[in-house]
């Protein structure tokens, strides 16, 4: 609907900040998103999803349950950022990008604003053996 505009996307270290170009997983990572309103925007979501070479999605959130009961309002011209904190999943060796999107209104009923599928691009170098499209990094792993 073009009522917002996606105008950077960034994977970074948590710890760091700095920006990545590829992960081996398992590390904490911030996937930032910046967002301009473009038009006054009631109940700004905005989400991605991690896709694989061949375009299948291994995982996503949004923000829509973290703001549910605290609904934002965006006038034109404001910037709106997205933070996703999560722990990188082992990935098999490649090239991975997050698509994301921004819409507004509720999870069941919304309009999308902007949708980009491959906003970002990075490498995986992980050597972990997976089973699966991801791997999960363990807690623990025990034999008794």
């Amino acid at each position: 609907a073009g009522g917002a505009e996606i105008i950077n996307v960034h994977l970074l270290d948590a710890k760091s900040k700095q920006r990545l170009a590829y992960c081996l997983g398992s590390e904490e990572v911030i996937l930032l998103v910046e967002v301009k309103a473009l038009k006054s925007l009631d109940k700004p979501i905005i989400g991605f999803f991690l896709k694989n070479h061949l375009g299948q999605q291994l995982f996503g959130d949004n923000t829509y349950l973290s703001y549910r009961e605290q609904p934002q309002f965006k006038q034109p011209g404001e910037l709106i950022t997205a933070r996703f904190k999560f722990q990188m999943p082992y990935l098999p060796a490649g090239d991975y990008m997050f698509a994301v999107a921004c819409a507004s209104g509720t999870q069941a009923e919304h309009v999308q604003h902007h949708w980009m599928h491959e906003a970002l691009t990075f490498k995986s170098q992980s050597t972990h053996v997976t089973g699966g499209l991801i791997g999960i990094p363990m807690q623990e792993i025990s034999l008794q």
